[in-house]
């Protein structure tokens, strides 16, 4: 699953979550997982899934994990409306501070 691939799958598990379709939505979450096995995955991809999905743990879980693998996407957190519904979390206070971006409105 190339770079380019894994944008790709991302916004359609993405699309998957936010339409009610959350199986299909996990199935495309594990192929991130499988693949994470032996080869590089950007798990800021991975966390957009789950945030179409609502499951804010699950989505800091792999935010995290971008942290810290050093995620060339990540600083798209702070303007990507995808992770608008975590803005008022205190994790998410934390990453950006921790990232060094300004903080949240």
């Amino acid at each position: 699953m190339p770079a380019g691939t894994q944008y790709v799958a991302s916004f359609l598990g993405w699309f998957y979550a936010t339409s009610g379709r959350r199986a299909e939505a996990l199935r495309v979450a594990r192929q991130f997982q499988d693949f994470s096995a032996h080869a590089y995955v950007d798990f800021y991809y991975l966390a957009l899934i789950y945030a179409g999905m609502g499951d804010k743990d699950e989505e800091f879980h792999w935010l995290e994990k971008a942290y810290e693998e050093h995620s060339a996407t990540l600083p798209y957190l702070g303007v990507d409306v995808f992770w608008n519904n975590i803005h008022p979390d205190p994790r998410y206070a934390d990453l950006v501070h921790r990232m060094g971006m300004p903080a949240p409105n």
